[in-house]
Formats: C-alpha cells, sequence, structure tokens
C-alpha cells in the first residue's frame, strides 16, 4: 500500500490547534485592547501620591479616609485624611484621634491647577468633608462641625459626634447617630439646630425640603415635624442604614436589594429600577446640586475573585464602577469601570460638579476629573 505524500494527519491536526489557539488568542488580546482604548480619558489628572496619598502600606496598618467634594462647577476640593495605626493607641490626650491633620487641597478646573493648599483636623472616616455649594464645605472633627470657605478659613464649631450626611443642595447637615449618640439636623446656613433625635429615635438623612427616615426596618420620608407622612419601601435586610439618599428635593434612591436599585419619588411612586452588578459589596450614590443628575459607585468581587475567596478568605475589591444618570429616566451619560487594585483602606465616593457635567474619583492613586456629556 502506498501512504499518501504530505504530513501525517495528526501533525496536521496538532498544527490547526495550534493555529486555532493563536487566533483565539489574538482576538481575545484585540478586544481587550479595543475595550481599553474605547475607555473615556480625564480630561484633568493630578497624582496625589505627592501630598500623601497612600498606595502601598509597607507592612503597617493604613486608613484612607480622603475625601472629594466639587465647591463649584470649577473649583474641587480634595482631603487626602489618613492614619497609621500602631498595635496600641496612645491615650487621646497624648494623641488625639484627629491626628496627623488632614491635607486639603483645592483644585481649579479652569487654571488647571492646585490654587489653594492647607491642613485642619478631621474625623478619621470617610465622607468627613462634604461640599455645601456655594464654595463652601463642611469638616466634621472630634470638637464638632466646621464650616469652612474654599480659602480653607474654618469658622464656626457646633458640637455634635458623626457621621455627617448632607442634602443635595447643601442647605441641611444631618449629623450624628454613630453608636449611642443623638442625632441633630442644621442650617448649613445659620448654623442653628432644626431638630434633636434622641439616640434611639429613628435614624434621618436629610433633603433640602423633606426628611428620609429610617424606622421599623422601613424607610419614609416625610418632614421634619411630620417624618413618617410616605412610606417608601422595606430597608435592606431590615434595618441597615444608610441604604438610601435624596438625589433632588422630589426624588430619592433606594438600595431595594442586592440585585437593583430603585428611584422614586417622595410620594412613593417608582421612576425606574437601575440593576446592580453581581457581587457588589460597595454601593454608594452622589446627587448633583441641579437635581438632575447622579452617580451610582459599585465595588466588589468578579466572579472568579470570589471563588478564590471562598478558600483565601480576602475581602478586597477587583472591580469597581461608576455609571453618572439622570434623576428622572436613568439615562446613562457617562460609565467607567477598573480594577482599584491595588489600594488602601477604603475607596473613595466620587463626585459630581453641581451641573453635573464633570466627574472627579480617584483612581490609582490619582485625581482624574472626566467631562461629561
Amino acid at each position: 500500500m502506498v501512504q499518501p505524500s504530505g504530513a501525517p494527519l495528526g501533525s496536521i491536526s496538532r498544527k490547526r490547534s495550534v493555529a486555532f489557539i493563536i487566533a483565539g488568542v489574538a482576538a481575545c488580546l484585540t478586544l481587550i485592547l479595543g475595550c481599553r482604548a474605547l475607555q473615556p480619558k480625564p480630561a484633568f489628572r493630578v497624582d496625589l501620591r505627592a501630598y500623601g496619598y497612600p498606595t502601598e502600606t509597607l507592612g503597617r496598618i493604613v486608613g484612607n479616609y480622603t475625601d472629594i467634594a466639587f465647591l463649584s462647577n470649577n473649583l474641587l476640593l480634595v482631603a487626602v485624611n489618613t492614619k497609621t495605626y500602631g498595635t496600641e493607641e496612645p491615650d487621646a490626650d497624648e494623641f488625639p484621634p484627629d491626628e496627623p491633620d488632614a491635607r486639603l487641597l483645592v483644585f481649579d478646573l479652569s487654571r488647571r491647577g492646585l490654587v489653594k493648599e492647607g491642613e485642619f483636623p478631621a474625623t478619621k472616616a470617610s465622607d468627613s468633608i462634604q461640599a455645601l455649594g456655594e464654595n463652601r464645605f463642611v469638616l466634621l472633627s472630634h470638637a464638632g462641625l466646621h464650616i469652612c470657605a474654599s480659602d480653607l478659613e474654618c469658622g464656626t464649631l457646633v458640637k455634635t459626634h458623626g457621621p455627617i450626611f448632607v442634602s443635595p443642595g447643601g442647605n441641611v447637615i444631618a449629623a450624628g447617630g454613630r453608636g449611642h449618640s443623638d442625632q441633630i439636623l442644621v442650617n448649613a446656613a445659620t448654623l442653628q439646630e432644626v431638630q434633636h433625635f434622641p439616640a434611639n429615635a429613628p435614624k434621618v438623612l436629610p433633603g433640602d425640603r423633606d426628611l428620609l427616615v429610617l424606622a421599623g426596618g422601613k424607610f419614609y420620608t416625610g418632614s421634619a415635624q411630620n417624618p413618617e407622612t410616605h412610606f417608601l419601601r422595606d430597608a435592606v435586610g431590615g434595618a441597615v442604614w444608610p441604604e438610601a439618599a435624596f438625589l433632588n428635593d422630589d426624588t430619592v434612591a433606594v438600595f431595594s436589594d442586592d440585585e437593583q436599585m430603585t428611584v422614586m419619588r417622595t410620594d412613593g411612586h417608582a421612576l425606574f429600577r437601575q440593576p446592580l452588578l453581581k457581587g457588589t459589596r460597595l454601593k454608594a450614590v452622589c446627587a448633583a446640586v441641579s437635581g438632575t443628575r447622579f452617580c451610582l459607585q459599585q465595588a466588589g468581587q468578579s466572579r472568579m475573585r470570589s471563588l478564590l475567596n471562598g478558600v483565601r478568605e480576602k475581602k478586597d475589591y477587583d472591580f469597581e464602577q461608576v455609571n453618572v444618570l439622570g434623576a428622572s429616566d436613568g439615562k446613562s451619560y457617562f460609565k467607567l469601570d477598573w480594577n482599584p487594585q491595588p489600594y488602601v483602606g477604603n475607596l473613595s465616593r466620587p463626585a459630581l460638579s453641581p451641573d453635573g457635567h464633570h466627574l472627579a474619583l480617584v483612581r490609582g492613586g490619582a485625581l482624574e476629573i472626566f467631562d461629561v456629556p
């Protein structure tokens, strides 16, 4: 019998398999690079590591509580707020809990650079510095609330505990409620206490006109005088606070469960439902002062990381996403996702400019500002 000419069939089959594998890898790389090329580019970027922002722990226990907040459409405040923890903390008289001071940085987008820098004591917790609009911000220290201007001069003090929540328009501040502390509502313009809630009272989140109340594992909206006017829905897990936020005077966002967020009017009418990413453990909302847009931040673990964590018991995030949405219809104007690793401490909450056309976030140790159509 005469053998057919050419290479053996087994050899041809192996060559074809290798060719298919190479082609598949090339296609995957092309797809990945194409997706990266489509990722939006920041209009402004500055490396925060030069200002003390940590990107590695060097074997220490480091807390990172950096906050960012738009003071106007052009002015952005970054508060690099960190602390290195030892095995034993000294007495408070020797080492106050606010030390070291937070480093406050004001950037002007129109001038594309840093215009003011200073330091001030700030509580070592996320969201300790928040915008109030009109070139002002509120800062929480161990002593209480400070109202500060964009020139970093901080004035009147209101004695209270944390955490603090600010209404979308910056008119009302809710402070306290952590642990067994009382909670108060403060008028941001007059700094007068509007209402006092004992430690065992329902928790409240401030709108510029109404309140969002968590009572008995349910969310309500109402006025300071009659907080339980309208029932919205059950809270996630029965008593999670705060799993909701005001977007404007008439609209709130409530995380319904681990799969979706519901945006509804204060009378309880649902406007739309926004699906959440699978594996999400961090969910946060930032609203534009205009009330027309908000950003949804999500972070969690990919499916592969979740499977590995079942063995390794690690709890870090390997994906993060920010989505800018319309408050009335859920239309997406901007979306960005990335792997935040490596990171130190907490992931900072993004910030939207008052008009909703600029998004600021901290990524890879750098401040990045994106234009939003």
